[in-house]
């Protein structure tokens, strides 16, 4: 009986393999969409840069983490919004990652670009006034070339 199943689910990825060779498969990224075809198998290799996490802190570590996760923050404090991306863009390209900070009313407050061109890289954006943040709910917002992929809200008490 074991046998018997095995040679069952070989058959069955081996069906899978052929099928999936004609077909074109698409992979969200939070970059946006790429389609991967066999006439791409070298794209196959490569995946889109995307945002993979933002943390917020009041303090950064050598690695560019922040070392104390939080979402809740002081007048005087220093918001540090750290991006993690990861992923490869086609040779010679960069994108451009944005760093948006909106005020509780909406309006932006600060905004940040930065390049990637590939790998995993952690991106650093930072906030502070030497007034102090008005009290308030406050959104970061992550934008790869012009879409925003992430958000994170965040209060100054």
């Amino acid at each position: 009986m074991k046998f018997v199943k095995s040679v069952s689910l070989v058959a069955a990825l081996a069906t899978l393999a052929a099928c999936s060779r004609d077909a074109s498969d698409t992979m969200d990224s939070a970059a946006g969409t790429a389609e991967i075809g066999a006439s791409t198998a070298a794209a196959a290799t490569q995946s889109a840069l995307t945002v993979v996490n933002v943390d917020m802190g009041k303090h950064l570590q050598a690695d560019k983490d922040v070392s104390d996760d939080t979402d809740t923050f002081a007048k005087g404090d220093t918001v540090y919004a750290s991006v993690l991306t990861s992923g490869i863009e086609p040779e010679g390209q960069t994108s451009n990652i944005v760093g948006r900070w909106s005020f509780p009313d909406g309006s932006n407050v600060d905004e940040k670009a930065q390049g990637v061109a590939e790998g995993s890289n952690r991106l650093v954006f930072f906030l502070t006034k030497p007034a102090g943040l008005a009290a308030g709910k406050y959104t970061f917002r992550v934008l790869v070339d012009d879409r925003e992929v992430r958000s994170k809200e965040f209060t100054v008490q």
